[in-house]
């Protein structure tokens, strides 16, 4: 930058920094600046006007409140270690039959010695005379009831009711096809009559016919003259 251009940057300056406004347009500035001012200060205060000394905007750690991660993962464990242990079994008291086992068997055994052998012992007896469940014939009491699902009663029930709609549409189709054929019966003589009054091909033929022997007799008139 040259030394002239450098006076004159400086001279401007300082003509800048002692200019002044006019005297309306200075109280105005003040007044102005004084009002913003007057304003910051009255949204400051009216934010601040519930604060006191106590107000610290600070988080308040609780040191009471759990730390529930640590406890789930404690309590994971626990159910862990549950799963793993084998509950003992628990003695409980029961009924022994055998001596009216015993009993039974001993008059049985007495039965038998009173009635005379026929040459086979009285296990082969009691084999002979108790056949197996399997050489047995199957027996209603020996199956489980059969049961049906409510599913299965409504899908055949939904069924049911289809094949009754269906078969009910069809004979409603029929009857109307019957309907139709009588109706179509009963009214054909009627509309044949009324065809036949107002058909007057007929007429127009006899008068073509007419107008052609006219025309021919017209013509052997001619002729002749």
């Amino acid at each position: 930058m040259s030394t002239g251009r450098f006076e004159c940057e400086c001279a401007r300056k300082k003509c800048l920094l002692a200019s002044r406004l006019p005297p309306n347009m200075e109280s105005r500035g003040e007044l102005y600046t004084l009002g913003q001012f007057r304003s910051k200060l009255n949204r400051e205060g009216n934010k601040n006007a519930f604060m006191t000394k106590e107000h610290k905007f600070r988080p308040q750690i609780n040191p009471d409140i759990p730390e529930f991660d640590e406890l789930h993962r404690q309590f994971e464990k626990e159910m862990r270690d549950k799963k793993r242990e084998l509950e003992p079994t628990v003695a409980e008291p029961f009924n022994l039959r055998t001596a009216h086992v015993s009993a039974a068997r001993k008059a049985r055994s007495s039965r038998s010695q009173e009635v005379p052998d026929t040459g086979r012992t009285s296990r082969e007896r009691s084999a002979s005379r108790e056949r197996p469940s399997s050489a047995r014939p199957p027996t209603p009491h020996d199956t489980l009831p059969f049961g049906i699902t409510e599913s299965t009663r409504l899908r055949e029930s939904t069924v049911r009711k289809s094949l009754e709609q269906r078969v009910a549409s069809e004979q409603d189709d029929i009857k109307q096809e019957q309907r139709r054929r009588r109706r179509q019966k009963m009214l054909k003589p009627e509309v044949t009559r009324k065809v036949m009054a107002n058909d007057h091909s007929g007429q127009l033929k006899k008068l073509q016919k007419k107008k052609c022997k006219i025309s021919s007799m017209v013509l052997q008139y001619n002729d002749f003259l």
